[in-house]
């Protein structure tokens, strides 16, 4: 403090945090109605404080105090918040299945698989190696069909109705790499498009329900008879309205095929309309296990 004459002067302070403790600390500041009551206070900048300078500076240290005690109380505060109790007793929300990665789309992944070593296993490791990297819980494959499918062509596992071929591709080649690194990978197929043979002409997978399910059965019977992988998922087809009466068809055609555990994913759209057909059809019901929603 300044050995100078005492004297008056403008104090100007930006922002003062301060316990009000009734009407000693009202009269300090003009124009500022205090509760009367002990409370926390935020003052917004204000013209003019008076007063005596070493009594100025006494009262903002005592300011200062209280500033210290406030954040250590709101310090404390915050820890006490971190105990919290976990209570299901009104049942428990939706579950968490997991992240997943998507090779789809037209060759999105394409030209992974010629990359040099070590960089395609460190790629691989960084996607699939579990509390590594991405280490992600679900790969979603395109079956391919044929047909360009955004940015570019995958073959189908089946040219024509007698044809099959489980080689062509890299999707099978990715599904084995992933189930290396983590073994509970869940694996879900999905059609971009369909080989035209199974519309047999007139365009739509629609037209005759019971061959595209035989032709997507056949797919994931291939996937686990040729390369030891288990499709966990399988969907109606990517970003287009879904067919009731297919869906329920490719549920019975999976089930005569000892393929129950692969659930059917639909539709590939937004939610509502197929929230509500559930709703309304006993049958796509049971067939349905799981909604799928599209962004």
């Amino acid at each position: 403090l300044s050995s100078a004459p005492q004297q008056s002067q403008v104090l100007q302070p930006q922002l003062f945090l301060l316990y009000s403790s009734g009407s000693e600390n009202r009269r300090h500041f003009r124009d500022r109605k205090l509760p009367g009551r002990s409370s926390l206070s935020v003052l917004v900048p204000f013209q003019e404080f008076r007063t005596d300078r070493r009594r100025g500076a006494a009262r903002i240290m005592g300011r200062l105090q209280v500033v210290w005690l406030f954040l250590l109380q709101l310090v404390l505060s915050l820890k006490a918040q971190e105990n919290y109790v976990l209570d299901d007793s009104d049942g428990l929300g939706r579950r968490f299945d997991g992240i997943g990665g998507l090779s789809g789309g037209g060759a999105t992944s394409r030209l992974l698989i010629d990359y040099p070593e070590p960089q395609i296993s460190e790629i691989l490791d960084l996607l699939f190696k579990p509390n590594f990297g991405a280490s992600l819980h679900i790969l979603k494959v395109e079956i391919g069909g044929d047909a360009q499918s955004t940015d570019g062509t995958e073959p189908s596992h089946m040219h024509s109705a007698t044809d099959e071929n489980y080689e062509r591709g890299y999707e099978w080649w990715l599904m084995t790499e992933a189930k290396k690194r983590n073994p509970e990978i869940k694996l879900y197929a999905l059609s971009w498009a369909f080989p035209a043979w199974v519309g047999e002409g007139t365009g739509s997978p629609y037209s005759y329900p019971e061959t595209t399910s035989n032709y997507i059965a056949k797919f994931i019977q291939g996937a686990k008879e040729h390369h030891g992988l288990t499709i966990d998922y399988v969907g109606i087809w990517n970003e287009r309205n879904y067919n009731i009466t297919y869906i329920e068809t490719l549920r019975s055609v999976l089930d005569s095929k000892n393929l129950g555990h692969v659930q059917i994913v639909a539709a590939d759209g937004s939610f509502e309309s197929i929230a509500l057909d559930v709703l309304k059809y006993p049958k796509l019901n049971e067939s349905v296990s799981i909604l799928g929603y599209s962004l």
